[in-house]
């Protein structure tokens, strides 16, 4: 079990007032129920990222520090608005299906919100968290981050050939000054600050292909007219 997003994409066309929902196949789909429907709106993007979460509508973002403090990790995008006034109507039929299996729960409990896609990438993404991760990596990666370049995800290792050292002595090895054991694989463990950016990967770039796809108008309003409209459930 755990937290789900129904993100559901609303355009709206140049000329019109109304905003239309992307469609897509509904996994969930039973031909024997008469209620239930082929094409949802609310399964776009599945991703399940707490990250994400947090700095789209504030879902788990408080969280306590090593003194017993609360204080919010991430900076996030806007507060829950609920559903839009002008949501469609097959947007709404999804989030009142949703409600109708919880009962005394209101939109405070699903974190109801709604963002445009201008909105979305026009936030700061390259601000760093507000607090450390720690990584356990490879030689290799270490390397990487010591080199400013790209980190090499190979985690394909013989667990016998794993060596777990301290960092200082990552150092040494890699420099010369201790001798390496033969055929051994040194893992380390580091703090990295990371960027929001890198926090929520692949999203930005379904954001960038509905931007590419669906935004009209000039540069000034790109990205006026699609937003996401979405909630969670457990």
């Amino acid at each position: 079990m755990g937290t789900d997003i129904n993100l559901c994409v609303e355009i709206k066309e140049r000329n019109s007032e109304d905003w239309r929902p992307i469609l897509v196949p509904n996994p969930l789909y039973d031909k024997a129920d008469p209620e239930s429907n082929p094409y949802s709106p609310s399964r776009t993007y599945n991703g399940r990222n707490r990250d994400l979460f947090a700095i789209l509508a504030g879902m788990g973002n408080q969280v306590v520090g090593p003194g017993g403090n609360r204080y919010d990790k991430f900076t996030i995008i806007s507060r829950p608005r609920g559903l839009p006034p002008d949501v469609s109507q097959e947007v709404r039929r999804a989030y009142e299906i949703l409600q109708a299996g919880y009962d005394g729960c209101d939109d405070d409990c699903f974190y109801a919100s709604w963002l445009t896609i201008r909105e979305i990438l026009e936030f700061d993404w390259d601000q760093v968290t507000k607090e450390k991760e720690m990584y356990h990596i490879t030689e290799y990666e270490y390397g990487d981050l010591l080199r400013g370049e790209p980190r090499r995800l190979n985690r394909n290792i013989d667990a016998s050939k794993i060596r777990d050292i301290p960092r200082s002595e990552m150092d040494q090895i890699l420099s010369g000054e201790l001798p390496r054991e033969d055929g051994a694989v040194y893992f380390t463990q580091i703090e990295l600050n990371r960027t929001y950016r890198e926090c929520i990967s692949p999203f930005l770039e379904f954001c960038d292909y509905l931007d590419f796809q669906f935004s009209q108008g000039s540069n000034a309003e790109r990205g006026s007219n699609v937003r996401i409209v979405f909630w969670f459930d457990f």
